[in-house]
């Protein structure tokens, strides 16, 4: 009989073989660049900063390039997209609601 004792925790004599499984639709995790891309569109839109807006677009793109076009859902990236659109049109092309100064007349 061996009495030698091995720092190996691992067991050599149950060696099982690793099995590929099939994962539902339902069981995929969520695809979270699309909630944040919500998350930084709803800000841009609502304070119109333009570093949301930004934000929006990178994390929309980020989703649209992570996501495998076989789970792709065409409405949910037409919507981000289409969100990112939207805050940059609210930050940027619409006149801001902060009052500024009036112009004063040059001395002469």
């Amino acid at each position: 009989m061996k009495s030698e004792v091995s720092a190996d925790l691992r067991r050599p004599n149950e060696k099982v073989e690793w099995v590929l499984y099939k994962l539902d639709k339902d069981d995929v995790a969520p695809n979270y660049y699309t909630i944040v891309s919500l998350v930084f569109g709803m800000m841009a839109i609502t304070m119109k900063v333009r570093l949301h807006a930004w934000l929006c677009l990178l994390f929309s793109l980020a989703q649209l390039t992570t996501t495998n076009f076989s789970d792709m859902d065409f409405k949910q990236t037409v919507g981000s997209l289409m969100l990112a659109g939207m805050t940059f049109w609210s930050a940027f092309a619409q006149k801001s609601s902060i009052p500024r100064p009036a112009p004063t007349p040059h001395m002469q």
